[in-house]
């Protein structure tokens, strides 16, 4: 029977001895909550990937508690000698085993409390349209109350076979290397009983199942908790009760012959003597890979036999189950290769016999290192090799990225080892504080993830502070400026990549043009006032409104043309511009229609067959005036600061991209001739069109820079610069790619040059690629002529259908001299 009184000083020891895990997980829990909401709040991370982790969060810190509280409260104690103290006090097994599962299992409740306050949080702060979108993508657990069941049995399972394996391994690195084996033989074995119990129903949704088979599951369950509760206690009772026999170090004793004479064989010790005293630096480094040898070599192991599976999965197809588990197997080794670097030397403080013996700390130091770094080294290799053979890496992230995450986390690993207040803590800490840097990094990386090579950069902090930190850790002076210098060092590594990336953006960020912006900001646009009001532009005049031109009226197609060229109101208000074109297009055949839009086709042979004597050429003029009245009129608001970008080129130069080809046709084949269309006035102005264009696209100008509303437009396109205050560097960087692009353009009207010269095109798509433009998705984006996917394709076609005016001019001018354009 147990003693309450005895019980009661037990569990407050062990209560004592746990108390720095749960303490460092529920501010893990608080800390990664408040960081999810901070990088959720800053970026543009989707609904399912900030469930994804949120979960994450409310999962991993509790199991990390039940995967660590057993080897804490057991390889402790190991550790420091308490637990064969134990043995010599009037306290049973019993008492002893029951306080440590008591208390681990208290804390145990108490993580899953506060995680899943947390994990609350973040449900509340998510809105009703992205609450059903999880539904809708099957990534909310659901009923969500027997899926939080399960988890916790599972981390009950973690923590009973923690203990299991603490109790039945004296050494903490291998009872936690042998919990994940155990994990695995208990699912595997409760797997086999499932469909020994289940049959053919053992992949239905336990919804589907009988009430007979659920009772028989509950039953299985409850069998499994019993067993695993027994065989826990019955190592118990072995680790605590049992002889202290070290079988490993257990020689065979052979009486020798004679007692008086020495041993024939020589000892392995003089062998390697023979050889040579071995130099300080080779006694120091077996000192440090002796009593790692093992947990390095099952760790290597781990990683080699992770990266075969997930390079047999990918050559057999994809098993998401094993990949996870391989790829989660391969980031906990590296890890723990990591925290073991100056595990063995902080055992009971072993670290100050070197340092009252006078070795030099730099010794100490690269001893301790060099063998976890080469394991480190080599695990990397072969991820390297798995990698480059499948070629799976994120071409974003890089294969650069990869190795710099891997390194970076091996050197947090390593200085966490070294400053963990208790050894077998570091196994512990080491992923929280990964897991911290890594999401404090991820607000840089999410903008910047081709850079993430720029972590190498901090791997020699955090190394450099495990050397400056050497002298004090062997001394044993682990004291409140031992703790800041830590902080300080950590806090370095993770904000030097800001300051690497941020810093090389602000440097090479263009300077301020401010003579042209000045001049920019001072050009007069409007043209003086004119008594007549602006003509209201209705919809039907827009070129991305096309409709099906078989369906319109011919008959009366004469009259509404002379009605739109007599009206003094609106644009568009007696034909539309799908009209026109249809009609143009019924006698000229483009090579390519308008996207979107269904090509004129001819509903009978007389209805495309239209003849002169019918009106023909009478209508192509009509419609033709109609296209340059609408074009004059769009160039003229533009010009008086009315009409955008958008506007001109939706109208004005859609109108021209239509009339030029049109009359170009129709003057090859006679149908027209110069004195019609001159008389006509079917010729754009020169000198207004350039106006319109220089005046839209100045005004565009303006509007970006002056424009506080987010995301900003330029033309056609929407900025996606990011909107983070501490991204302001990148702000300023597209309005100033943005001043290049916009003067390029302005030269090249200016000057007269063709802006559809490739070296011209690609150089303003660079600039605008750097000023975050792209084309908005959500705006219909007019095209004329395919491919018009950009702004660059937008003045391509402008200089296209100047060049077709030109000629038409041209030989207009051949054919009479005396003949001028229009305005």
């Amino acid at each position: 029977m147990m003693n309450a009184k005895v019980f009661q000083r037990l569990a407050w020891k062990d209560a004592r001895i746990l108390a720095p895990l749960p303490i460092a997980v529920a501010i893990a829990i608080v800390v990664f909550n408040l960081m999810l909401l901070l990088v959720v709040g800053s970026s543009r991370m989707d609904v399912t990937a900030r469930w994804g982790i949120a979960q994450s969060i409310w999962i991993l810190l509790p199991m990390l508690l039940a995967y660590g509280a057993p080897a804490l409260l057991i390889g402790g104690e190991e550790e420091s000698g308490s637990l064969a103290w134990l043995r010599c006090l009037p306290a049973d097994w019993l008492s002893v085993s029951m306080s440590k599962l008591v208390v681990a299992a208290a804390a145990l409740g108490m993580t899953w409390i506060l995680a899943s306050i947390g994990l609350m949080i973040q449900w509340l702060a998510l809105s009703d349209s992205q609450i059903e979108l999880l539904r809708r993508s099957h990534n909310l657990a659901e009923p969500f109350s027997l899926y939080a069941l399960m988890v916790v049995a599972v981390s009950l399972m973690f923590l009973f076979c923690s203990f299991i394996c603490a109790y039945l391994f004296r050494s903490p690195i291998t009872a936690l290397l042998a919990v994940m084996p155990a994990i695995a033989i208990v699912v595997t074995s409760f797997g086999w009983a499932t469909d020994r119990v289940l049959g053919p129903d053992r992949s239905s949704p336990i919804g589907l199942l009988s009430d007979a088979q659920r009772w028989a599951m509950v039953g299985l369950a409850i069998i499994t908790a019993l067993l695993i509760f027994v065989i826990n206690q019955l190592a118990a009772r072995h680790r605590l009760t049992g002889p202290e026999v070290n079988r490993i170090r257990k020689l065979p004793k052979r009486p020798p012959a004679n007692a008086y004479h020495p041993p024939r064989a020589a000892s392995w010790y003089g062998s390697s003597l023979s050889f040579g005293r071995p130099s300080k630096f080779a006694a120091m480094l077996w000192m440090a890979v002796h009593p790692i040898r093992w947990p390095l070599a099952i760790l290597l192991l781990l990683v080699v036999v992770a990266a075969v599976k997930i390079f047999s999965a990918n050559e057999a197809g994809i098993d998401r189950p094993g990949v996870f588990l391989a790829v989660s197997l391969i980031s906990t080794s590296l890890l723990t290769i990591g925290s073991i670097t100056f595990y063995s030397d902080s055992v009971r403080q072993r670290c100050q016999y070197l340092s009252d013996r006078g070795i030099s700390p730099t010794l100490v130091w690269w001893t301790r290192l060099l063998p976890t770094l080469t394991a480190t080294l080599l695990a990397l290799l072969a991820i390297i090799v798995v990698v480059a053979t499948i070629g799976s890496t994120n071409d974003s992230f890089g294969r650069s990225g990869l190795i710099a995450a891997v390194l970076f986390s091996f050197a947090v690993g390593q200085l966490v080892s070294q400053w963990s207040p208790r050894p077998i803590l570091a196994f512990f800490a080491a992923p929280v504080f990964v897991s911290l840097s890594f999401f404090a990094l991820a607000l840089l990386f999410e903008f910047y993830q081709k850079s993430a090579w720029v972590l190498l950069f901090s791997v020699p902090v955090l190394l450099v502070g495990s050397w400056h930190l050497t002298p004090r850790w062997m001394r044993g002076d682990v004291d409140r400026a031992y703790v800041n210098r830590f902080i300080a060092y950590m806090v370095a590594a993770v904000l030097l990549p800001y300051v690497l990336i941020l810093g090389f953006r602000w440097l090479t960020t263009p300077p301020e043009r401010s003579q042209w912006r000045n001049e920019m900001f001072a050009t007069e646009l409007a043209s003086p006032a004119s008594d007549r009001a602006p003509m209201q532009i209705l919809a039907s005049a827009e070129h991305h409104v096309w409709r099906e031109s078989g369906t319109s009226d011919w008959t009366r197609f004469d009259d509404r043309l002379e009605a739109e060229l007599a009206d003094e109101r609106a644009l568009g208000e007696h034909v539309m511009i799908s009209e026109l074109a249809g009609w143009l297009r019924r006698t000229w055949r483009p090579l390519e229609a308008p996207p979107g839009s269904a090509a004129p086709s001819a509903t009978s042979a007389a209805d495309s067959s239209h003849s002169s004597e019918e009106g023909d050429t009478r209508r192509d003029l009509l419609a033709l005036r109609v296209l340059r009245k609408w074009a004059r009129e769009t160039r003229q608001q533009a010009i008086a600061g009315k009409a955008d970008f958008n506007r001109l080129w939706t109208i004005a130069e859609a109108a021209d991209a239509i009339a030029a080809p049109a009359i170009q046709s129709r003057l090859n084949s006679e149908e027209l001739d110069a004195e019609e269309i001159l008389a006509g006035d079917l010729l754009p102005d020169p000198t207004l069109t350039q106006r319109a264009r220089r005046a839209a696209l100045i005004g565009e100008w303006r509007r970006y820079q002056t424009d506080d509303n987010l995301p900003k437009r330029f033309a056609s396109m929407v900025s996606t610069a990011p909107t983070a205050w501490w991204l302001g560097v990148e702000r300023r960087r597209a309005s100033r790619f943005l001043d290049q692009a916009v003067e390029l353009i302005l030269s090249r009207w200016d000057s007269g040059r063709d802006v559809r010269s490739p070296q011209t095109i690609a150089a303003l798509e660079s600039l605008l690629a750097r000023a975050y433009l792209r084309n908005d998705p959500r705006r219909p984006t007019p095209r004329l002529t395919e491919p018009s996917d950009g702004f660059s394709a937008q003045l391509v076609q402008m200089a296209t259908t100047d060049q077709l005016f030109n000629q038409i001019r041209s030989r207009i001018s051949s054919k009479q001299p005396t003949g001028g354009d229009g305005s």
